[in-house]
């Protein structure tokens, strides 16, 4: 009981962590992207760059490059490859299940005699066949990394440290801009 209570701590400190907002980083140049802007419709551009703290620079195509203030963008989603590990990985399982499920059904029929039959390749094929389409499904379908705009008041950094003396303890606070 005590693994499994540890194992969940875990899974949520995992999940937390993975859940920090990401910003857009000053001057990094991202070759695709998706921004979605407030109120209006979501724009697929290429060659997004954050200038400074308010203005966001893409193309649209070859003709030219367009700005944008970071105030009418709700965030912008940065294109991080393909899903063709994660696919790779559910197609193979799902291969593996089947193929396991079709040899446990010939083994509990009694009127099916399969005592010369060797399930290793059978197994094995149903497995790579499975993460092979799974894969190629995983190629067609992008992984998009959702980032944010700097925040305006993000523009400082609050430490807080611990103090402690002999009879004192006390809480410091470090306000840096």
């Amino acid at each position: 009981m005590k693994k499994i209570c540890s194992l969940i701590a875990i899974l949520f400190f995992i999940n937390s962590v993975y859940a920090q907002k990401q910003y857009l980083e000053l001057n990094s140049k991202y070759p695709v992207a998706k921004v979605y802007q407030k109120g209006m419709s979501t724009v697929k551009v290429k060659n997004l760059v954050l200038i400074n703290d308010t203005t966001l620079q893409y193309s649209l195509s070859e003709s030219g490059e367009t700005q944008i203030s970071t105030d009418k963008i709700r965030y912008v989603a940065i294109k991080k490859g393909t899903r063709a590990a994660a696919y790779g990985a559910y197609g193979g399982a799902m291969g593996l299940l089947s193929a396991l499920y079709g040899v446990l059904s010939v083994k509990n029929d009694p009127t099916l005699d399969d005592s010369g039959v060797n399930w290793g390749p059978f197994i094995a094929g149903f497995t790579v066949g499975g993460a092979a389409l799974g894969t190629v499904v995983g190629l067609c379908i992008p992984k998009w990394k959702i980032h944010y705009a700097p925040d305006k008041s993000t523009s400082f950094l609050i430490e807080l440290t611990p103090y402690s003396n002999s009879n004192l303890y006390g809480l410091g606070l470090k306000v840096k801009f």
